[in-house]
């Protein structure tokens, strides 16, 4: 039980940015921003059944994710500058 929670506590943020995004959007957009922030919510939550329970309860829901986005940027960004020295090397 207490996975189960941890599990919704660290993908909650993402679920209700997703169906907020798809109350403001309409069309195929907004069914593909809620795809998205529901598979991040689905990732973090997986994430945060790992990680050890912190003194502060609501720990899991405010600064994991942040910390996941952080995370993410870190490993995505050097890829993107790699990918667009090579587009750029192609156009030349």
């Amino acid at each position: 039980m207490d996975a189960l929670l941890k599990f919704l506590a660290g993908g909650a943020v993402w679920y209700i940015f997703g169906i907020i995004m798809l109350l403001k959007m309409k069309g195929t957009e907004a069914w593909n921003a809620l795809a998205g922030s529901s598979m991040i919510g689905t990732i973090a939550g997986f994430l945060s059944i790992w990680i050890p329970a912190i003194w502060w309860p609501w720990f899991h829901l405010f600064v994991y994710p942040l910390i996941f986005i952080f995370g993410f940027f870190l490993v995505m960004v050097p890829f993107a500058l790699v990918s667009r020295k090579i587009s750029a090397n192609k156009k030349v």
